[in-house]
This record gives structure tokens, C-alpha cells and sequence, in this order.
């Protein structure tokens, strides 16, 4: 998401996506709450429609904060499998 791209109005929340770049407007009316990592600078995938206006309509939002993910450095992220049987 672009920094500093968030804004709420009443129930509706629009955002700046950016790829590369090109910059996606999305605009989430949906009735599910956002999860807690949506904030600035988050990766963020919205499932919708593009409407005629340029305008991305979401009824779903996810998001990540990338470095709750990442392993530190010199160890191995603690959710995946090693392959070994114990």
C-alpha cells in the first residue's frame, strides 16, 4: 500500500495499491473488519471489481505485514516444516 494513502469515511475506506509502477485506487465498503496488519506500507491483496470510473470496488481485503513473516537473521522462520519426522 501506498504510504499515507489510508483514509476512512463513515464505513467505506479507500487506499492507494502500487505495483511497480502503477497505483490502483481501491475503494472497501465491505461489512468484515480489516484485519489489524492493514496499515501503511502493508502488502495487501483486494479480491473485487474495476469499475468504468478507474476506481478497484473490494469486497474483501487482506493484508500482511511483511516482517512478522520474515525469519531473523541466521534463523529459520519457525513455521515451516524441515521435512523431518521427530
Amino acid at each position: 500500500m501506498e504510504s499515507g494513502s489510508i483514509q476512512r469515511v463513515g464505513g467505506k475506506v479507500q487506499f492507494v495499491l502500487v505495483q511497480d509502477k502503477t497505483r490502483l485506487k481501491v475503494a472497501y465498503t465491505g461489512s468484515d473488519p480489516l484485519p489489524d496488519t492493514f496499515r501503511d506500507g502493508a502488502q495487501a491483496l483486494a479480491d473485487g471489481r474495476l469499475d468504468a470510473d478507474g476506481v478497484f470496488r473490494a469486497a474483501r481485503i487482506q493484508a500482511k505485514c511483511a516482517s512478522k513473516y520474515e525469519a531473523k537473521p541466521g534463523q529459520a522462520p519457525s513455521n515451516i516444516n524441515s521435512g523431518k519426522s521427530t
